[in-house]
């Protein structure tokens, strides 16, 4: 089974995702399937062995008449993944029981993962065929229901991304039983629409802000530290509906700072043009060829927030791909402008010791001259944008770091630092860098609330994984290596031997839930190097 496996599937890990093979999806979708309009189901199960990766993707409906079959008792549809079409899932769903659906995953006639999903539920208990052939029990899979857009014309498959006006789409689907109709997507006008914020005080980044197919783990980290606590807050002056106060979306201003200056510049989304000269278009976004699922950044709730700030860092980074795989800090920047001086902490040494270092950024940013000048006249006019070689050449300057004279501190020491920062409301976030991406698997982490009452931990291993089990807690916990967390908040817990120990809240952007980690095991598994990411925010300037 493992040679099957090998055979089958050749990945090539990058930062901040999993890409199979090296072609576009476009050559990979089947001739016979046809791109109308139908639901588009996003499985997030990144990071794990045997057949279990290869069920993350995108799938969409497969119209072949002897996949999809209906009777009185029972409906069948069968989608395909957009990255591995060999992949099939087979959705089945009793007429006598429209709540549960059963769900079975195969390659190539192969039965790699069988389980069952309630509607509602916002992921499925499911078993994996591990690359030893074994099925191992894998539970709380996300799964994600996007429904198909409204007004699709049936046409046949040409490109596996395609622009779509914004207003045509619908936010993610959690009523399954409505969203799996054979029609595909005739109820699509009866599905809410996105709004931008949805109930005061409703925004929340775990659900709003879930990394796409982009290796921007560092942005979307970043943005995550800092607007975790009140997103609303802190972006209601940079993303805002034309016109008004209201909730279409149909375009969208965008007010952001330059990242190696302190001008403020506003535009269109989707349009560099300064606002009052932006065309009247509608705002367009990247979805998968006959689904709604974005390409890009995603939201599991009907709030569109997340997805557009990112849109919004395309246009002042001077498009999608000066994101990929860039400095983290860029998106303080942008949103905090003059007030945020960012500071990078580099850990040197062994997997058991390292040295860390401080580091400040070289590009010059007169921020204190520029606001006397603004506190003179009162005010702060936004420009607009400069011209696209322009950004993308002050996104690369405002990439590099130099070291400062300030003294090194041992592992002791920057614990006790960034217990004090986190503390402080600092936003601070962790890159773990690597010449690619891979996962180790680890008994230290803890998908709990709070952090476990004592770091003593029972480990028990199947099928080469290895299991944590706190407070009764048990959940197979691969760890990404080669990538960007947020820090959500810090905790001292007394170890085997009674000493204080520091926990770390993180949240991996990838994902919809958070998990404290052991300081010194995150320190263990980074090797060689170990990054810190942290922003003082002042709040002495002109509020723009």
């Amino acid at each position: 089974v493992a040679a099957f496996y090998r055979a089958k599937f050749c990945r090539h890990p990058i930062m901040g995702q999993f890409c199979a093979r090296s072609a576009p999806v476009a050559s990979l979708c089947l001739p016979t399937d046809i791109d109308i309009p139908a639901p588009g189901i996003l499985i997030i199960a990144r990071g794990l062995e045997g057949s279990s990766s290869s069920l993350h993707g995108i799938y969409r409906l497969s119209h072949n008449d002897q996949m999809v079959r209906c009777d009185e008792s029972s409906v069948k549809m069968c989608f395909r993944s957009l990255d591995f079409p060999e992949v099939c899932m087979i959705v089945a769903r009793q007429c006598s029981d429209p709540w549960r659906i059963a769900l079975t995953f195969s390659l190539d006639g192969l039965e790699i993962a069988r389980g069952t999903l309630a509607s509602g539920a916002a992921s499925a208990s499911m078993e994996v065929r591990w690359s030893d052939g074994e099925f191992v029990s894998l539970k709380d899979l996300p799964f994600i229901s996007f429904p198909a857009p409204s007004g699709s014309p049936p046409c046949r498959l040409q490109a596996g991304w395609q622009r779509r006006p914004f207003a045509d789409l619908r936010p993610a689907e959690i009523q399954w039983h409505t969203a799996l109709a054979l029609d595909g997507g005739s109820g699509a006008s009866e599905v809410p629409r996105y709004v931008l914020w949805g109930q005061p005080g409703s925004a929340d980044c775990l659900v709003d802000l879930v990394q796409g197919r982009l290796g921007n783990c560092g942005i979307l980290a970043a943005s995550d530290a800092l607007l975790h606590r009140d997103p609303e807050k802190w972006l209601r002056g940079v993303l805002s509906p034309c016109g008004g106060d209201g909730e279409e979306l149909d375009a969208i201003t965008v007010r952001l700072f330059r990242v190696c200056g302190p001008e403020l510049c506003e535009w269109q989304l989707g349009s560099t043009a300064p606002t009052a000269e932006a065309k009247a278009s509608p705002l367009t976004i990247e979805v998968a060829g006959g689904t709604g699922v974005p390409r890009y950044a995603r939201s599991k709730s009907e709030r569109a927030w997340g997805l557009l700030l990112e849109q919004a860092l395309f246009d002042l980074a001077g498009g999608p791909q000066q994101l990929d795989e860039c400095e983290p800090h860029l998106a303080w920047l942008g949103l905090l402008g003059p007030r945020a001086t960012p500071r990078l902490y580099r850990g040197y040494g062994d997997s058991k010791r390292k040295v860390w270092w401080t580091y400040t950024m070289t590009c010059r940013r007169v921020g204190g001259k520029v606001d006397a000048q603004r506190r003179a006249a009162g005010s702060c006019t936004p420009t607009a944008l400069p011209s696209l070689s322009s950004r993308r050449r002050e996104w690369g300057r405002a990439s590099d770091w130099k070291q400062t004279s300030d003294k090194s501190k041992t592992d002791s020491e920057f614990a006790g630092f960034l217990s004090e920062r986190v503390a402080a409301d600092v936003p601070v976030m962790l890159a773990l860098p690597a010449g690619k991406e891979h996962c180790v698997t680890t008994s230290e982490a803890c998908f709990s609330d709070e952090p476990p009452p004592t770091s003593a931990s029972a480990v028990s291993g199947t099928g080469g994984v290895v299991h944590s089990e706190r407070a009764g807690l048990r959940a197979v916990t691969p760890f990404g290596i080669g990538h960007c967390y947020s820090v959500r908040s810090t905790a001292w817990v007394p170890n085997q031997d009674a000493e204080r120990e520091l926990w770390v809240q993180l949240r991996d952007p990838r994902h919809m839930r958070l998990f404290w980690m052991p300081w010194r095991a995150i320190v263990n598994l980074s090797a060689a190097m170990c990054f810190v990411y942290m922003c003082d925010i002042s709040h002495d300037f002109l509020d723009c």
